[in-house]
């Protein structure tokens, strides 16, 4: 009897098997691939939606892009042009050391070091280095007026040693300040 009860299950355990199969082999690729289309579709959407918007802000981006502009010209606008380099290195120690000297400031030395080219942004940078010495609250002036220069002129590292602080003065300070001097590097010989 076990023979043909296994005998008669045979047929049934076939079709379970072929059911199994093609639920794996069909049924479950093509659950698989519907998923994958539903994250393409949903990826298709959040980019349409970012499209749509920028479409939608157009007017108020252009606006954006029109301030940026202006402010980059202006900046812009405010580089040094250089034709002779060794006139302009003069002109500006000439005007940097005025600024200390009507601040009573002492230089003891000024340099330049090796032009900086900035090719991405189309400057170039002539830093000075500066030895000064004085009163604090003077350097302090005198690195307020050089900041609002007209031209770009940025201070790009300064390391003073205060010394004689006391409640009603700011004491002396000595040490050095590296000046950058920006320069348009496409209208000039820079």
């Amino acid at each position: 009897m076990s023979t043909d009860t296994s005998r008669s299950l045979l047929p049934e355990l076939l079709g379970l098997v072929a059911i199994l199969a093609v639920l794996r082999f069909i049924l479950v690729p093509i659950l698989d691939w519907q998923d994958e289309q539903v994250l393409q579709l949903n990826l298709l959407e959040k980019r349409f939606s970012k499209v749509n918007e920028l479409l939608v802000n157009d007017a108020n981006y252009e606006g954006q892009f029109q301030a940026i502009e202006d402010a980059y010209q202006t900046e812009r606008a405010r580089l040094f042009t250089v034709v002779d380099e060794a006139n302009f290195k003069l002109q500006q120690q000439v005007l940097i050391e005025n600024i200390m000297a009507k601040y009573e400031l002492k230089v003891n030395n000024f340099g330049w070091n090796p032009a900086i080219s900035k090719d991405a942004f189309g400057v170039f940078i002539y830093p000075a280095v500066l030895r000064i010495e004085g009163s604090s609250f003077s350097l302090m002036q005198a690195m307020s007026e050089i900041e609002a220069l007209p031209q770009a002129v940025l201070i790009a590292d300064f390391e003073f040693r205060v010394q004689n602080q006391f409640a009603d003065s700011l004491g002396r300070a000595s040490g050095r300040m590296v000046l950058h001097f920006l320069t348009d590097a496409t209208g000039g010989d820079s």
